[in-house]
């Protein structure tokens, strides 16, 4: 049991080292486009759920957002990054996103024992995680930019809810599209190597 505790707190280290490389290594983690940021870290948190559960979601999404908001106050790509000063649009979507993946991935695990099967649903719910991703973060995002003290005036004016819409729909379809391609073929080599010489429970 201790064992599997240590290795649980390398596998944590792990995880959060590489969302912190991402998070602040210049074009790495965040893609910055006409001053929005389309991420792909989301994909290291689905990582960290579909291998080590509810725990290791929660702990990448912890980890994603909390750094997200500390890249927000030191090194913003644009003053569209301002609302992500607020843990309430950085953090409470990141971590909630870590900890259903984390859920939907142990379901998954005790439901299916066919291999095709379960990479499908990966596969799938890869997809409509990163979508549920969205559908928080971004309404979040309009909130809390209405409290930025720059983005007041183009809050009132409409134009911002208009433009975050269209990120919405933009950002969304590359994030999903990314999230289906990468995590099924990377979970297929990983949870198994994660898995090797645990206790069955």
């Amino acid at each position: 049991m201790r064992n599997e505790k240590v290795r649980d707190m390398a596998y944590y280290a792990v995880f959060v080292a590489i969302i912190t490389i991402m998070t602040f290594v210049p074009s790495l983690g965040y893609i910055t486009l006409g001053g929005i940021s389309i991420t792909i870290l989301h994909v290291i948190v689905l990582l960290a759920a579909f291998t080590m559960g509810k725990k290791g979601g929660l702990v990448a999404g912890l980890a994603m957002g909390i750094l997200c908001m500390l890249k927000a106050w030191i090194a913003p790509g644009s003053i569209y990054d301002y609302p992500f000063r607020n843990p309430l649009c950085a953090v409470l979507p990141r971590a909630l996103f870590g900890f259903m993946a984390g859920l939907i991935a142990e379901i998954i695990t005790k439901k299916t024992s066919n291999k095709a099967l379960s990479t499908t649903l990966v596969v799938v719910a890869s997809v409509l995680l990163t979508a549920f991703h969205s559908v928080v973060t971004v309404p979040l995002l309009y909130l809390c930019a209405t409290w930025v003290p720059e983005l007041k005036e183009w809050c009132a004016s409409n134009e911002l809810l208009i433009f975050f819409g269209a990120t919405f729909v933009g950002n969304s379809i590359f994030e999903m599209a990314v999230a289906g391609v990468a995590t099924a073929p990377i979970i297929l080599v990983l949870r198994p190597i994660y898995l090797r010489g645990r206790k069955k429970k």
